[in-house]
């Protein structure tokens, strides 16, 4: 195993127990077992908490040093202990069933599991030897991580030198800190942390809806997302996008859970998913604008119960990307994020508006890139859309957010007027940035087809704002 590969894993490792400690802060944990099933989350947690102290540091003349690191994941623990503490959390007292008789449908399940595993392994063995054939990372992405791992932190000259000036620092930050435990900054490695980040997203989403649905709902679904053409030829390239997704969807899937159920947990859940979505891109505002704009759509009488926690925590998910903002914009950096956005010029290209739209269409239905998993996830969506059960709340911010994201990704393309409106990945992103809303639509599912096909289970009205103990939130059966 060389050095890369070691440091890699370390880092990694310390990304988990970070989450970890955080994860039995907020909600604790009944069994060893339930350790397990939520290793995933720990990791997407550890990934997002100590990457945000890393995007607010670097603005204020910090580097990423080793110190620095783990002094930074050392305060997310003692932080984490702190709480935990005085929440008189305790660690688990027992194993859990560990293994039992399966039923049939038990077996299916594990024979769903076996497969995204073993798609895993086989894409694992593909990450160790991938060369690193991403266009924006050699373009931007990496160049960025090179010069915060050899200056020491943020380099003016440098990033004023490259595109993309003052696209945010999460994956800079992550790729410095990566280089900083291999000791090098040999890029073709990197592969292995985006394999993590993937398998970590599958296993983390699967742990929070089995809260909600039965497993043999679940692991079909996310079989289908592992085995998913477009997902599986990119997801291991250095880019930001696939990672935008999927902390995007977790802060859905959280937000989701917490129209249904109330829990504060998963309101605190959907605030650190949907401030790394925000610091990973500027398409992560967007999304982060639609996706809280369909949940108050789902309730837009609730302004007390709903409007103001869910604005309320989005609002605080934006706290630690404003000192990149205050630094880009202070040192007059340019952005592409207001350029060409003039009445005048809206106007004169109002051409482009349809063919622009139908673009977006197409490329989020297309099934080459994403076979039928969009378009099940919506059917599903518009049957429960009638029901008058908590599910319709579920239905609602899919639907909002699918719309409210095509009508973003055509405006993108309107007022870019550069951008050719074709499918090409090296010519525009929304062939990359529609991978969103169906990577969406496969973890929603779920919670959707369960209401049709069991909705005596989803007619209760939500209780009261709670925070629920592990012990009172059992996965279903």
């Amino acid at each position: 195993m060389s050095r890369s590969v070691e440091g890699l894993l370390v880092v990694n490792a310390l990304f988990g127990v970070t989450g970890f400690a955080v994860l039995w802060a907020v909600r604790g944990f009944r069994t060893w077992v339930e350790v397990v099933e939520f290793a995933g989350l720990a990791v997407m947690t550890g990934i997002a908490c100590v990457c945000l102290g890393a995007n607010a540091l670097l603005p204020l003349g910090f580097g990423l040093s080793l110190p620095v690191v783990l002094g930074m994941a050392a305060a997310v623990l003692a932080t984490a202990v702190t709480v935990g503490v005085r929440q008189r959390r305790r660690l688990p007292t027992r194993l859990g069933i560990v293994w039992r008789r399966p039923s049939p449908g038990e077996a299916a399940v594990a024979g769903f599991i076996g497969v995204v595993v073993a798609f895993l392994l086989l894409d694992l063995r593909l990450a160790r030897v991938l060369p690193l054939g991403s266009y924006d990372g050699w373009w931007f992405w990496i160049p960025k991580a090179k010069g915060i791992y050899y200056y020491g932190g943020l380099d003016e000259q440098l990033l004023r030198s490259l595109p993309e000036q003052a696209a945010p620092l999460f994956i800079p930050s992550l790729q410095a800190i990566d280089f900083r435990f291999m000791g090098s900054t040999q890029a073709v490695p990197l592969a292995l942390q985006y394999w993590a980040l993937f398998a970590a997203f599958v296993f983390a989403a699967a742990a929070i809806l089995r809260r909600f649905v039965p497993a043999w709902l679940v692991w079909p679904f996310l079989a289908l997302v592992a085995f998913t053409p477009e997902i599986d030829y990119r997801v291991t390239m250095a880019q930001a996008d696939w990672p935008l997704d999927m902390y995007f969807v977790l802060a859905a899937v959280c937000l989701a859970g917490w129209l249904v159920r109330r829990d504060r947990i998963l309101l605190l859940g959907f605030g650190f998913m949907i401030a790394a979505t925000i610091a990973l891109k500027r398409e992560g505002t967007l999304l982060a604008i639609c996706l809280v704009a369909a949940a108050l759509l789902a309730h837009p009488r609730a302004v007390r119960a709903v409007w103001v926690p869910v604005c309320g925590v989005a609002a605080l998910a934006y706290a630690p990307t404003v000192p990149w903002v205050i630094w880009w914009t202070t040192r007059r950096f340019t952005s592409d994020a207001a350029s060409g956005v003039s009445p005048s010029v809206l106007r004169s290209h109002t051409h482009r508006v349809g063919p622009a739209f139908h673009l977006v269409i197409r490329l989020m239905f297309d099934y080459a890139h994403w076979f039928v998993t969009l378009p099940i996830a919506l059917i599903a969506a518009l049957a429960v859309l009638g029901s008058r059960d908590r599910a319709r709340a579920v239905a609602i911010l899919l639907l909002g957010t699918t719309v409210f994201a095509t009508l973003g990704f055509t405006w993108i393309l309107w007022q870019y007027t550069g951008v050719p409106l074709d499918t090409k990945q090296s010519s525009t992103p929304i062939p990359r940035a529609v991978g969103a809303i169906v990577l969406l639509g496969a973890v929603l599912a779920p919670l959707l087809i369960d209401a049709l096909l069991r909705p005596g289970r989803w007619r209760a009205a939500p209780p009261a704002e709670t925070t629920t103990s592990p012990h009172e939130i059992p996965a279903v059966r």
